[in-house]
């Protein structure tokens, strides 16, 4: 069972990798960009080990929101990455699901999710408003949408080691000479928040 889960996870990066690049060619009409042709060639790989991971460590504990949310967060990050872009025709859908597996399960209040993905929401707007050009629209839809999945007081965690994370690479950019004017895809790390969050506190 083990080694099913690990072969499953690594086919999964592999195919992730490739949806990242297939959706926003396909739908947003991006070409790929030039600055990663011949740079990721590993990429495939090293997603497939870090994937081989996550779904050895969530299947064998039957996991499977979590699991599902893992591979959602790394595509949205390889995404954002890559291309710059956050897609409403994933957010959107996954907002909807999210709802709809809160009124399903019941596992949270709809007090604990609407305040959750009320605070996340306000909070970016008026970071994104303070700091024009710092965060895009789809962002805010992306933060809204981890505080729907992790309710208050759930959503602190990850929405503060997601910021916490993004501050550090700025701060690393900014010693490197890189100057304010050099903005970073801030999805990834997110996910990265996520991820973590997932990994400590599963659903």
């Amino acid at each position: 069972m083990a080694l099913f889960w690990l072969i499953l996870g690594f086919l999964l990066g592999w195919v992730l990798n490739w949806l990242s690049d297939f959706l926003p060619c396909r739908l947003a009409k991006t070409p790929h960009p030039a600055n990663l042709r011949g740079r990721a060639v590993g990429l495939p790989w090293a997603l497939g080990a870090m994937t081989a991971v996550a779904c050895y460590s969530f299947g064998l504990r039957g996991q499977w929101v979590s699991l599902v949310l893992y591979a959602f967060f790394l595509l949205i990050a390889l995404i954002d990455g890559k291309y710059r872009l956050v897609l409403n025709v994933l957010v959107y859908p996954a907002i909807a699901l999210t709802l709809a597996y809160h009124l399903v399960a019941g596992v949270q209040s709809w007090m604990s999710v609407l305040l959750g993905g009320g605070l996340a929401l306000a909070a970016f707007v008026l970071a994104a408003w303070l700091r024009p050009g710092d965060l895009g629209g789809g962002d805010v839809k992306l933060a809204t949408l981890i505080g729907l999945i992790f309710g208050f007081p759930g959503v602190l965690w990850p929405l503060l080691l997601g910021v916490g994370l993004g501050g550090l690479a700025a701060a690393y950019l900014l010693l490197r000479g890189y100057g304010r004017h050099h903005h970073i895809p801030y999805a990834p790390f997110l996910s990265l928040g996520v991820f973590i969050a997932l990994f400590y506190t599963p659903l």
